[in-house]
């Protein structure tokens, strides 16, 4: 146990599992898993200063820090973890 709010496993629209979902005293960390190849947006409620990403298969196509958005490109069963600083 981390002492930091965290959520396990959530089922979302889509196909898409949050397995792992941890804030930070600087941001938040996902890791994301799809049931099939699908680009997501995703939108932060502020803007973002660094975001940094563990996998090979799924990626951030694009990503706009000031306005807190970012397109990833999930692969099919391919978990992605993303770590966001604000």
């Amino acid at each position: 146990m981390t002492g930091k709010p965290e959520v396990l496993k959530v089922w979302l629209r889509g196909q898409i599992t949050i397995d792992r979902l941890l804030w930070t005293e600087n941001g938040l960390e996902v890791t994301l898993t799809s049931g099939k190849d699908q680009d997501v947006m995703i939108e932060l409620p502020e803007a973002i200063s660094k975001v940094e990403t563990e996998n090979s298969a799924s990626f951030i196509k694009r990503k706009k820090l000031r306005e807190g958005t970012m397109e990833v490109s999930l692969k099919e069963r391919a978990p992605i973890t993303i770590r966001v600083t604000y």
